[in-house]
């Protein structure tokens, strides 16, 4: 069916009573047009996707075939033809010309259109000058209609046309006892008969062009049937992978893993579907390849704007694994998916199969893909961030304590230092566990949700909780050592101050709890108890006020695990120095 075809099935402006019909005059390739069917759908996170398609038929006598469908947004050298073979297969794209006549049915409205409708018949007519008479209705004088031109976009030409009468009618040919008389249509009041007709079918000729790929073989592959097939990747199609995860008081969780698929693309009718965990390396996925007869470029907005639509802010800030998190804003009529939801290339690539599946174009669905076990053990975490030294304002070593601070982030976000209950999961399944929001559930009653971050196969991950009620942790800072002009660089002096922090937490829990303290800090740790692992580094902006004072500090991190006793209050302490301008 042809593109102005498909357009007619749905044109119905208001003035039509019979759905419009479209006939098209068909070029002389027309025999050798090739039918195509997308068999498989490989479908990335970052909205990207992959189609394979078959493409059958019989060649004309020059070995010559036409594909009709032309992707819109074919990737730049993703666009691949291959015979059953494997072996390339070259392809042409152009535009052909083409006329198709539009034809509407509708209710005649003026006296012209009842003279068009009933020519050729004898009816009894009234006229003003000489009363009435029984005549023949030869011809109504007009020109011919003119073609309309729909340029590369006949569906958009169309959805708005109704085909107007051809100019002049003004005048109307009669045969009276046989004789001709040519007399205006004003003239003409009333017309009647058995024969009366009064709808009327108005036509016009079309001119459009219409893209194609040509399949050309050469005349050895003359009247020969073909199969071949294509594949290109394209923006447009996209999956949200979702968890649910069941049992965590028990040794082993139940994990369920489903996509949620998005489909902008095309329909998919039988085809068989592929979910990728991970991202493909675009390097050109912004061009759109040459074959698709596009000449605008795509702008570049990532990703994520190219999977969902939507649009990101320049607001990022980084959790507690260190990754920067994007906060979206919705733009209107697209789904908006979070940054971190989208993989930023950090991981293999792992294709999950699920067979056959149908999804109109503009359809979301969810697909079950998986569900294991995973061995569960509770945790406890404090993750302490000191603020910037140096600052004029009160510091606050636990930033919750900060007038108007809100409670209750997640320890993925934006750091509260609360202890946090999570749960750390095993990954012992044949696949990795890919990025995505995770349910945790105890039968019908939901315990929390928050990222279930990638995973390898035989690694574990942390997935949050809720903020503990009964184990507790506080920070204090003492300075132990001040000493002047201790440092001079680049000119100018610093002080050396030298401080101990502890670190104090309780466990009102009757049972022992393995509890993992983090310490995150401008300065240079020293020393620290209980075993504390310690990790220095180049000083970083975000622990001083002063870029004096960063160059010439570094920062610490420390790190603790350990397990409290039920009713136990342990402290754990870190010795460090500082040097302030």
């Amino acid at each position: 069916m042809s593109v102005l075809s498909r357009v007619a099935r749905r044109f119905s402006p208001a003035s039509v009573l019979v759905a419009a019909l479209l006939t098209s005059t068909m070029p002389a390739w027309a025999d050798s047009v090739l039918s195509l069917r997308t068999e498989r759908a490989v479908v990335f996170k970052d909205g990207h996707a992959l189609l394979v398609k078959s493409v059958t038929g019989k060649l004309d006598g020059t070995g010559t075939g036409f594909i009709e469908n032309v992707p819109d947004s074919a990737v730049l050298g993703t666009f691949w033809a291959m015979s059953a073979d494997g072996k390339t297969v070259g392809l042409r794209a152009e535009y052909a010309e083409r006329e198709t006549t539009l034809e509407q049915k509708t209710t005649c409205l003026s006296m012209a259109d009842l003279l068009r409708a009933n020519i050729g018949k004898s009816l009894t007519l009234m006229l003003a000058s000489s009363g009435r008479v029984d005549a023949k209705i030869v011809e109504v004088l007009e020109g011919s209609q003119p073609a309309i031109d729909a340029g590369d976009d006949p569906a958009r030409a169309l959805s708005s046309t109704i085909v107007p009468p051809p100019p002049g009618g003004q005048y109307v040919v009669l045969e009276l006892d046989g004789v001709r008389r040519v007399i205006p249509v004003g003239e003409v009041q009333h017309l009647s008969g058995a024969s009366l007709e009064t709808t009327i079918t108005r036509s016009a000729k079309v001119k459009s062009r219409a893209k194609r790929l040509i399949v050309d073989l050469g005349r050895d592959a003359a009247e020969r049937e073909v199969s071949l097939r294509m594949m290109y990747f394209s923006p447009g199609m996209s999956w949200i992978p979702t968890y649910r995860v069941e049992g965590v008081d028990t040794p082993e969780a139940t994990m369920w893993l489903q996509g949620e698929v998005v489909n902008d693309l095309e329909d998919l009718n039988g085809a068989k579907l592929d979910l990728v965990a991970g991202v493909p390396n675009f390097r050109f996925g912004d061009v759109v390849s040459p074959l698709s007869l596009e000449s605008a470029i795509r702008e570049t907005l990532g990703r994520q704007q190219i999977a969902t639509g939507q649009v990101f802010s320049n607001a990022a800030f980084r959790d507690a694994r260190g990754r920067v998190r994007e906060e979206a804003e919705k733009a209107p009529g697209a789904p908006v998916v979070p940054g971190e939801l989208i993989a930023t290339g950090e991981q293999d690539l792992h294709v999950y199969s699920l067979g056959e599946v149908t999804l109109k174009r503009g359809a979301r669905a969810s697909v079950p893909v998986w569900n294991a076990k995973a061995a569960v053990r509770h945790i406890y975490t404090l993750d302490l961030k000191l603020g910037k030294i140096g600052r004029a304002e009160p510091q606050y070593a636990n930033p919750s304590d900060r007038p108007g601070t809100p409670a209750g982030d997640s320890p993925l976000g934006l750091l509260r230092n609360r202890v946090w209950h999570q749960i750390e999961l095993t990954n012992a399944g044949a696949s990795p566990w890919t990025t995505g929001p995770a349910l945790v559930m105890n039968g019908t009653m939901p315990i929390s949700q928050d990222l279930l971050t990638y995973t390898s196969k035989g690694a574990k991950c942390r997935l949050p909780l809720t903020v503990s009620a009964d184990i507790a942790g506080t920070f204090k800072e003492t300075e132990l050592e001040r000493q002047a002009n201790a440092l001079n660089w680049n000119g100018y002096q610093f002080a050396k101050v030298s401080k101990k922090g502890t670190v104090t937490l309780v466990n009102r829990r009757n049972e022992a709890s393995r509890v993992c303290v983090s310490l995150s800090m401008g300065g240079r740790v020293k020393g620290a108890s209980a075993e504390g692992a310690v990790i220095i580094d180049a000083g970083r902006g975000e622990d001083f006020e002063d870029s004096y004072n960063t160059n010439v500090n570094n920062h610490s991190d420390v790190q603790w695990e350990l397990d409290l006793k039920p009713g136990e209050t342990r402290t754990l302490e870190v010795e460090y120095d500082v040097f302030l301008r």
